[in-house]
Order: structure tokens, then C-alpha cells, then sequence
């Protein structure tokens, strides 16, 4: 009775803990009514039930000053609000600061710290911008169970800096919620630097759902979702999570037409997923360390609802990833990626850098950039498959890759790449790497190969333009080129002039005369680049006279000069050397002004860096004093080949007195003494002019050209060398020119004929001489063939599987990415016959194998041998197996002994239970309870019976348990005792209220019970190691008034016997009060429960020998006890 009593008492006065719902009623900061007042009331009212926020409809405004504090097990739900929802949200509440934007003041709404389960719903944050950012609406630390939206109550965030700001969170969703988009859904709404979810180390998290209707909406923000392991303090990665999502988001919205500017990011997880996303106006996502595995796929990037174009910033990057999946075969798992607003060439529809496997399937990525890679893969790893085309030919595909893989084919799109929109079909290499498709003719495409979950990049053209050099022509030749365009992956090039005529296929492009010139490279027929055009300019230099000043000589001094001549035309070029020559070829002059020089006439002769030759002139520089000769009226007749018949005549000369005439040839003998010279062969002839004055002589030079010659222009003719192992050299391309028909012999330094055509081919080493003859002269020239040396190769890394199971399995891939892409493989096995020509042989049996390269220059040498050992099957030994039986359940079996043979090691092992669970992974098993274990042994050679898998049965052995012994339990009334084991062992004692069967009702190690005992009840006890237990002592329980013995007398004088007064079965009550008086009433002793017995003495003083007196209150139910006590010495 006196305990219901006290429990309505206690009822009465603390009430109890139940479920609240909190009502808001006003819009002001604090105060009755207030936000603020509710959630004071709901962190009083305690966690063990969940309380409600509402609001009535004088809240529909609500202004704060300051954070608003959260609690656990809580609702916000601005649903509840009478009326109709803010515009086409779900929001009825708004939540704003009142603190200015220039105040630093925290403008946090919603705070929380170390909080579980918290759901907030149809609120809508407004003005959480601040001159300093960082304003957040909600911001939680350490919490759990967070949500914040659903479908029909989501959130609105309008201009706040970050609106959701987590720190070390755990199971978090964030579903149906808008960020950036007014109520409207069609204005955009936000800082222009905003954020909208920043989680720092947290984990368990779903951003969307598994419905469209969870999913999220983003406007106008700069970033959108940041979610990573880093700590902002330490700047350092401090967790990993399990699993993030990203599911059924629109990051951007059709109706608004922005959103979200920066990427997307997701870091520090073992497991990640981006899934069916829509992304207009807004960046993609990268992937920074993820350690298990991810999922892209159902995403939809720069493509509206209707199919048509919108645009996207960024797409799909990642970095030190692992099992990465994008795409797939399944209807809706492939992604769309395309109209990337460009930023330059060269842009991956997906980059990948430092990653594991990546698997890319089904998805259409096009118009990321002016010339796409669709899929770029840096340090990877692992070895991803390779892939290239060696054939088209209107519509059938064929090709290499590596030996196995699946290769899928994607048609082009609309814009000029190769790009991967449309699938067209699968197909797969054959053992030796072979592959060949039928797709629709006249269309663009490219290409993946994927073995193993790794995908290759995809086929495609890489141009890179930004290092090509323009060589304008000059002196009105073809020797303009344009050089330094690097392509790679095209099967066709083409260079086309003004005229749409095909002027060259490579990616050099020589031998330009001025004009117009477009390149376009081709893989296939459909699929091209971009056209690009450059405009060549002939830059002959020009010189400009219109100023010229001549400085007329006096007689045959060195007096006369020209200046006043300026040179134009250079453009690019620049001037190697200036010269002035005299008629005797001369240089008299290094500058455009000539200075110093005699009377006659002078050339200039520049020289420009592109090795233009232009001679300007002649100008006749007068002699003032000397004799005059008129070069008006001169005739040249020109001689022919070898004979004398050549002639200048005309030439006339005034002076003092008589004039005289002296004709020197180049060696400066006299071949005329006449005003007219006759009868001479080609060559330079000069002329003196003397009288009788006193200035001297003057000279001319004239120069009687070839007639009927033989012209030879080498500077362009092709020498080839003959081969290494081949007498294939050529002499090519010679230029020679008559007027008269020409023949032509070829002869070795033998002496012997070799041909008879300007061209001669297939020539061993050695020297030949060509003999050039018309009917007039005749011209020899001689040439020298060597024979060519081998190329040298680099070190190519390679990797050699041996052959394994019985079967002949080996393999051998070498790196081929460090040699010309045109060199030719050949494999040989030890008889020497040829077994491969691609980068891996496959299907070997143990031996050596010989690898040999043929360079450009079809030279083939043996580059390496390469030997495959066989592999021995992997064996488990059991011979000396040491299986260790359980004890009683208690887990300690155990395997040992167990030999491994064969294979490769190391070895890996694996131990599973009954339920394939792993339980170890060392030789040894130990510790572990009876039942079946399965040893799985992997050894480290990758082949397909690279391991050995056994069965064991641990048995369980039991034992014979003594019951122990229990000390006699003796109670004033019913109520609390012990029961205690008299002289414990290890293990486990269990008390029982019967003798056999049933639940135990206590168990420990220690043997020593408490617990409520009543007359109507018996008691049992045993003593168990693991699943072996004793037979069951029953304890003996008995009720009377005086439940102890109290000695009548003690000695406490230090013998050893009787110093304490003993009170047995006192351990029953440990609150029991025990008093002791002398004879005038004075207590000398007071213990409440009897762990130190008494002694004797009082306050550390020895009481006399004496009578004493006690008195016992073992518990409240039970008499007190009282008698003499007599203290001796």
C-alpha cells in the first residue's frame, strides 16, 4: 500500500513524458507564441517521444534576430499552416533575418548539435546573405536521422549563402525541396556566389529519392552540391562514408532558364550513385576518392524534356575512383551528355585520372567541345582495353582491339565531331584482337572496347593546332608550307585549295604557292572536323625607289654612293643579308645605302631568312671625268651548249680623245679588242672603256647565258637508301630541263647500265652516275646509296601470364605506345614459324617466344625474346592437418597444418562459415566454435583455376561440470538476498527457479546473486562452461525472525581468535544499522550495513572490558533484534 502510494505521489508531481504538439501564433523573434518559444518548450519536454512544431495562420511571417536552437525527436512542418501554399510550392511559412547584410552578426536560423531525428518540411528561407557569406538557414552538427523535405512538404531556399550546412551527420535525406526558384518556378532566386548543400563528414545520404517526386530543384546558385570527408578547420580528409546518392534531381529547371554554375562534387565514400538527374544551365558532377564502387546512370545532361538543346558547363570528371559504372545495357540506365558550352578543344564528355575499372555502356555523349573526346582516361590504374580502326569502307567497320573485349559503335551527331550519340550495335574481338561491324553507310561514328568492367577510350580524332607554323612562299615559288598540325585517329586528310582541288593528304602540307588552303580530317566519310583555312601571301621583298638619291663618282675615285632605297614586303620574314655588287659580282656594300664606291653600275642583293634570293638593279652610278658608254641599244646573243656562237654587241662610248675596248673573260683573258665582241662561248664577259682622259677606265659586265642547255635542279630530288636487309634505294625527283630532247643513262661504279629514265629504283649500295645528253652538250652527276641502319627501339614494358591449368594459356602483351604507331609486329614461336602480329599473342604453351619490328622503312629486326613457364596446379596438402575440436561451445576449435603447393604466391586466404560468411583469412583457423568451415586458397597468377577450395568439420567436445557448492541463505522476511557459491571457480553460474528446464532468471561470473526472494519460490544453481553445465544445487532459503547469529561475547585482544564480533549471514543485508551502547547509554558503535565488523574500540580508543548492548534493524519488514554483548580482553 505504501508503495502505490508513493508511485501516485510521483505521478502527481513530475506528470509524465508524452508527445507535444507546439504551436507558433506569432511572426516576432521571441516571446509566448513564438518559434522560438516552441522549441524551448520541445527541448524541455525531453527525447524519449517526438514532438511537433505547427503554425498557426497570424505565422505565416517569421523574423529572427538570432539562431533558433533544435532538439531530438522533432517536427517542423510549415504545412500545417491554414490556407493556401506560397505559389506553386509547398512552403507556407517564411523564414527571414532581420539583421542587416553588412552585419557579421550569425545568421543561422535552424541550429542544432548533437540531435536525432529531425524532419523539417514547407518553410521557405529568405534574405540568409551576408556581406561576410557563410550564412546558412540550417546548420547541424553530429546529428542523426536528418530530413529535411518530402513529397508535399518541401522546402524552399531563397537568397541564402549556403542553404544547408551538415557537419559529421549520419542518414540524411533531402528530398522534394527548391533551391534558387521562387514560389513562382519562374524566377530565378540567389547570390550570385551562393551554395546550396554542404556536407562535411558525413554519411548514409539520399539528395532526391526514389520517385521524380522527391527529387530536388535547383535555380540560380554557383555550386550546388558539395559533399565530401574533409574537416573545413584542418583542411585534411578525416572519414570515408559508406554510401551517397544523388537520385531524381533537376539541377536546373526548364521554366527558368539558369542554374547551377560550378560542378557539382562528391569525395571521401565507398559507395556513391548519380542517378536519373536532369542538368540544364548547370555543371555536372566530379568524383574524387571512391573506394568501392559508384553508379552513374538514367542522367540527362543539356537536353530539355523535349528532346531539344539546352546547355551544360560540365559534365562527368573523376578521380581515384574504383568499379565505377556509367551507363548501362539496361532500358534507361544509359546516360545523355551533350551541348557543353565550350571552352576549347579537347574536353572529355568523361575524364577520368589515378582510377580503377570504369565501365562506359549505351551512353549518347556529343557536342562537348569543338573536337570531343568522348572518354579520357589519365594514370590509370589498371590496363584498360585498347581499340582502333584499320578499315572502312562504305559502311563495314574493321578493326583491332584488344583480344575478347566487346566493342560498341555509336553514330555521330549533329555537330562536327565524331562524337558517340546514337547506339548501333555490339559485336566482339576475336582471340587475336580482330573486330569488324556493318553500320549505316555515310554516317559518322566512333567506338569503345570493354573487357573485364574496363572500358577503352573511345575511337576519335585528337587534333591539336596550337603549335602550327605558317612558312609563307617566296620569290614567286612553291616553298610555303604549313606544318605542325598533329591528328590522330583520322582515316582520311584533306588539304583543298581556292578551287576545292585535293592539293594533299597528310597532315603536312609543303610546297605552296600564294593562295588559299583549307584542312579537314575524316574518320570515315561522315564524320569530320571542323574545316580550318589559312591564306598564304607571296613575301618576295619589294624595293621601293621613289626616293632614291645616286651620288654621282668623279672619275675613278671612290666618291659615288645610293641612298634614299627602303625594302617592303617582308611580313614574317626577315632580311639574312643586304649586299651591293659591282659588274664584277663584287660585294662594295652590307647596307641599303651604298657609300664609297667607284662610278659603274650595282646591284643589290637581299636575302631573306626564308632563303628568297631578289637582285635589284642594275643602277649606274655616273663617273664624272671619265668616259660615257651608252648601254641603250646592246644586243646579247646568247651561245649554244659547248660552242663559241654567243655575242654582245651595240655598245657605244664617248670620251677625251680616242676610246679603246678590252674583252676579259671570267679568267680574265682577252677575248676581244672591239666595241662589238664575237665568237664566244656562255659565260661573263667585262668590258674596259678607256680614253685619253685622265680619270681612268671604266668596266662593264655582261653575261652571255646557255642556249640550247642542259638545266639540273637537285635542290628537291629524293634519295633513298637501300634497306637494311633490301636493295631497294631509289634516285627520284630530278628536275632537268632543255629545249632540245633529252636522254638519259644511268651507270654503276662499275661502269655497267642501270637504267635509262630520269628515275632509277631498286638499287644496292654504291655509286652511280647519271649522263644527261641533247645534241648539243652533254652534263654528268653523281650520287652516292648506302645501305640503311636498323632503327632502335626503346624498352617496351610487357607482361607475361603463364600458361595455367593443364591448358596452354600463357600470354604475352607488350606496350606498343612508345614505338611509331606504323611499326609492324611479328611473333614467332621456337620452330621460327609466325604465331601473331598484334601487340598480344595468346594461347601459349611453355617456351620462348621472339618478337620481332619492322620500322617505317620496312627494316624488321628481332627486338626481343620472351619466355612462358607453365604455372603448377594450386593443391591443398593435408597431410599433417591438425583439426582441433571446440570445448563446450566455448569457440576454441581450431585448424591448422595445412599445406598449399602450386600456383603462384602469394597465396590469399579465405575461411567461411556454414552462412559464406568470411572468419578469417590466415593458414591458421583459431578461436572459432564447432561446425563446417570452408578453406578457399587464391593463389596470385590470374588464372582461371587460381584456386582450391576444402571443407572441414570442427567437432565439439564436452565435460563433466562438479555443481557447486552454495552458502545457506537465511532471511527475516521475504525481500532482497544474495545467494552466494562457496569457494567460486571460473565460468558461468546461472540460477534457476526450478530444478530442470526453463529459462536461467540471472547469470554471472562471479557466483554471487541478488534478487527479490520470496517463500513461495525455490532456487536452483549451476555452473556452465560454453554449452557444458553442471547438475542444478538447490539453495537452501530460510525465513525467521532472527535471520543472523550474534555472538554473546568477543576478545579483541590481538590474539588472532575472536578480535571481531562476528555476525554471521549479516552479508543478507547490507543496509542493516547495527548499534552498540555502554551501560550509561552512550553509543560507542554505529554501522550501516556491517563491512567493517566491530573491534572494540571507539573513535580509534580501546573500550574497557565490559557488558555492552546492541540493537539490529536488519531491513524495514523485519523485527529489530537487540541483546548484551559481553567485551573481554
Amino acid at each position: 500500500m505504501f508503495r502505490l502510494l508513493f508511485l501516485l505521489l510521483f505521478l502527481s508531481t513530475f506528470g509524465v513524458v508524452h508527445a507535444e504538439i507546439f504551436t507558433v501564433s506569432s511572426q516576432l523573434d521571441g516571446g509566448p507564441g513564438t518559434f522560438r518559444e516552441a522549441l524551448e518548450k520541445a527541448g524541455a519536454n525531453g527525447s524519449a517521444e517526438t514532438d511537433y512544431i505547427h503554425f498557426a495562420a497570424t505565422a505565416r511571417l517569421v523574423s529572427l534576430k538570432s539562431p533558433l536552437i533544435l532538439s531530438s525527436h522533432l517536427v517542423i512542418d510549415g504545412t500545417t499552416l491554414p490556407g493556401a501554399a506560397f505559389g506553386l510550392s509547398d512552403a507556407k511559412v517564411t523564414i527571414e533575418t532581420v539583421i542587416p547584410y553588412t552585419d557579421y552578426t550569425e545568421r543561422t536560423a535552424l541550429k542544432g548539435t548533437a540531435i536525432n531525428h529531425l524532419e523539417i518540411y514547407g518553410l521557405s528561407f529568405s534574405n540568409f546573405s551576408a556581406a561576410g557569406r557563410g550564412a546558412s538557414p540550417i546548420y547541424i552538427a553530429q546529428g542523426t536521422n536528418i530530413t529535411i523535405g518530402a513529397v508535399g512538404k518541401g522546402n524552399i531556399f531563397l537568397t541564402c549563402d549556403y542553404d544547408v550546412y551538415l557537419f559529421k551527420c549520419k542518414t540524411i535525406k533531402v528530398s522534394a525541396n527548391w533551391f534558387g526558384i521562387a514560389a513562382d518556378k519562374k524566377t530565378a532566386a540567389g547570390p550570385a556566389f551562393g551554395g546550396t548543400l554542404n556536407f562535411r563528414l558525413c554519411d548514409d545520404i539520399m539528395v532526391g529519392g526514389d520517385t521524380k517526386e522527391e527529387g530536388n530543384l535547383w535555380g540560380f546558385r554557383d555550386y550546388g552540391v558539395m559533399i565530401s570527408g574533409i574537416n573545413p578547420t584542418t583542411q585534411a580528409v578525416e572519414a570515408t562514408g559508406e554510401k551517397c546518392i544523388v537520385k531524381n534531381n533537376s539541377f536546373g529547371v526548364e521554366s527558368v532558364g539558369v542554374g547551377i554554375g560550378a560542378r557539382g562534387y562528391i569525395q571521401d565514400f565507398r559507395n556513391v550513385a548519380l542517378i536519373n538527374n536532369t542538368f540544364l544551365g548547370s555543371g555536372g558532377f566530379d568524383f574524387k576518392n571512391i573506394y568501392h564502387s559508384g553508379k552513374i546512370q538514367g542522367n540527362r545532361m543539356g537536353i530539355r524534356s523535349d528532346g531539344s538543346k539546352s546547355y551544360v558547363y560540365s559534365t562527368i570528371g573523376l578521380e581515384n575512383c574504383s568499379n565505377m559504372i556509367i551507363g548501362g545495357k539496361n532500358p534507361g540506365e544509359e546516360n545523355v551528355m551533350a551541348n557543353r558550352v565550350s571552352f576549347g578543344p579537347g574536353t572529355p564528355g568523361v575524364s577520368a585520372s589515378n582510377c580503377g575499372d570504369i565501365l562506359l555502356q549505351r551512353n549518347a555523349i556529343y557536342c562537348i567541345s569543338s573536337m570531343p573526346i568522348t572518354y579520357k582516361s589519365e594514370k590509370s590504374k589498371v590496363e584498360i582495353p585498347v581499340i582502333k580502326i584499320d578499315e572502312y569502307d562504305n559502311g563495314t567497320l574493321k578493326g583491332t582491339a584488344t583480344p575478347d573485349a566487346e566493342i560498341e559503335v555509336f553514330s555521330d551527331g549533329e555537330c562536327y565531331q565524331c562524337d558517340a550519340k546514337k547506339y548501333l550495335g555490339s559485336t566482339f574481338a576475336d582471340a587475336q584482337g580482330n573486330w569488324k561491324m556493318t553500320i549505316p553507310p555515310n554516317v559518322g561514328f566512333t567506338a569503345s572496347a570493354t573487357l573485364n568492367n574496363r572500358t577503352s577510350e573511345f575511337l576519335g580524332m585528337s587534333l591539336q593546332m596550337g603549335n602550327y607554323i605558317i612558312k609563307q612562299p617566296t620569290c614567286g615559288q612553291a616553298n610555303g608550307s604549313i606544318t605542325g598540325i598533329v591528328v590522330q585517329g583520322a582515316t582520311a586528310i584533306e588539304w583543298r585549295n581556292a578551287e576545292k582541288k585535293l592539293v594533299g593528304t597528310n597532315a603536312d602540307l609543303k610546297g605552296l604557292l600564294p593562295g588559299t588552303y583549307s584542312f579537314t580530317a575524316f574518320l570515315g566519310t561522315a564524320c569530320k572536323t571542323q574545316t580550318s583555312t589559312w591564306e598564304l601571301k607571296d613575301i618576295t621583298p619589294q624595293l621601293y625607289t621613289d626616293l632614291m638619291k645616286i651620288q654621282p663618282a668623279t672619275c675613278s675615285l671612290e666618291n659615288g654612293g645610293i641612298s634614299n632605297v627602303f625594302l617592303s614586303n617582308l611580313e614574317t620574314a626577315k632580311t639574312k643579308s643586304v649586299s651591293w655588287l659591282n659588274d664584277a659580282d663584287e660585294v662594295k656594300g652590307t647596307a641599303l645605302a651604298l657609300q664609297n664606291v667607284k662610278g659603274g653600275n650595282y646591284r643589290l642583293k637581299v636575302v631573306t631568312t626564308d632563303d628568297c634570293t631578289v637582285v635589284f638593279g642594275p643602277f649606274n652610278i655616273p663617273a664624272e671625268g671619265a668616259p660615257v658608254a651608252d648601254l641603250r641599244k646592246m644586243l646579247t646573243e646568247h651561245a649554244d651548249c659547248d660552242r663559241k656562237n654567243g655575242s654582245i654587241t651595240g655598245l657605244i662610248a664617248s670620251g677625251k680623245g680616242a676610246i679603246t675596248f678590252i674583252w676579259r673573260n671570267e679568267k680574265q683573258d682577252i677575248v676581244g679588242a672591239e666595241a662589238d665582241l664575237h665568237g664566244v662561248p656562255a659565260g661573263k664577259y667585262t668590258v674596259e672603256v678607256k680614253d685619253q682622259g685622265t680619270c681612268g677606265s671604266l668596266f662593264y659586265s655582261f653575261i652571255i647565258e646557255e642556249k640550247n642547255g642542259i638545266t639540273v635542279d637537285d635542290s628537291a630530288y629524293d634519295l633513298r637508301n637501300a634497306g637494311c636487309t633490301t636493295n631497294d634505294g631509289w634516285i627520284k625527283n630530278l628536275k632537268i630541263s632543255s629545249s632540245d630532247r633529252l636522254t638519259y643513262r644511268w651507270t654503276n661504279d662499275a661502269g655497267l647500265d642501270v637504267g635509262h629514265q630520269l628515275d632509277v629504283v631498286n638499287l644496292p649500295p654504291g655509286k652511280y652516275k647519271l649522263t644527261v645528253a641533247n645534241t648539243y652538250c652533254i652534263k654528268t652527276l653523281e650520287y652516292n646509296i648506302i645501305r640503311q641502319s636498323a632503327k632502335i627501339f626503346p624498352e617496351l614494358t610487357y607482361k607475361i601470364t603463364d600458361a595455367a591449368c593443364g591448358e596452354d594459356s600463357g600470354m604475352i602483351t607488350v606496350q606498343t605506345s612508345g614505338i611509331d604507331a606504323g611499326t609492324k609486329l611479328r611473333w614467332t614461336d621456337a620452330t621460327g614459324a609466325t604465331i601473331g602480329r598484334t601487340n598480344t599473342i595468346m594461347g601459349l604453351k611453355t617456351g620462348k617466344y621472339s618478337l620481332f619490328l619492322t620500322d617505317e622503312k620496312e627494316c624488321e629486326q628481332h627486338y626481343k625474346d620472351y619466355t612462358v613457364l607453365r604455372i603448377e596446379p594450386l593443391v591443398m596438402d593435408l597431410a599433417e592437418v591438425n583439426n582441433q575440436a571446440d570445448h563446450c561451445a566455448m569457440g576454441l576449435g581450431a585448424i591448422s597444418n595445412i599445406m598449399i603447393k602450386g600456383g603462384v604466391a602469394p597465396y590469399q586466404y579465405e575461411w567461411l562459415n556454414d552462412r559464406e560468411e568470411v572468419v578469417g583469412r590466415l593458414p591458421i583457423l583459431a578461436n572459432v566454435p564447432y561446425g563446417f568451415y570452408k578453406l578457399r586458397v587464391t593463389d596470385n597468377s590470374g588464372s582461371s583455376c587460381n584456386f582450391v577450395e576444402k571443407g572441414f568439420v570442427i567437432n565439439n567436445i564436452g565435460e563433466e561440470i562438479e555443481a557447486p557448492a552454495v552458502a545457506d541463505v537465511k532471511l527475516c522476511s521475504e525481500g532482497e538476498g544474495t545467494i552466494r557459491v562457496l569457494n567460486p571457480v571460473a565460468g558461468n553460474y546461472k540460477l534457476y527457479q526450478f530444478e530442470t528446464g526453463g529459462q536461467a532468471l540471472m547469470e554471472n561470473n562471479t557466483g554471487l546473486f541478488t534478487l527479490e526472494m520470496v517463500k513461495s519460490k525455490s532456487y536452483f544453481l549451476s555452473l556452465a562452461n560454453g554449452n557444458c553445465e553442471s547438475k542444478r544445487t538447490a539453495v537452501p532459503v530460510t525465513f525467521a525472525e532472527k535471520a543472523v547469529d550474534v555472538p554473546s561475547s568477543f576478545s579483541p585482544n590481538g590474539d588472532g581468535a575472536n578480535d571481531t564480533w562476528i555476525i554471521k549471514n549479516i552479508e543478507q543485508y547490507p543496509q542493516a544499522i547495527i548499534k552498540v551502547f555502554n551501560r550509561l547509554g552512550n553509543m560507542v558503535f554505529n554501522s550501516g550495513g556491517y563491512g567493517i565488523p566491530f573491534d572494540g574500540q571507539s573513535n580509534g580508543k580501546i573500550l574497557p572490558v565490559g557488558v555492552y548492548y546492541y540493537t539490529i534493524q536488519l531491513a524495514t519488514n523485519c523485527k529489530s533484534i537487540s541483546g548484551s554483548l559481553m567485551l573481554m580482553r
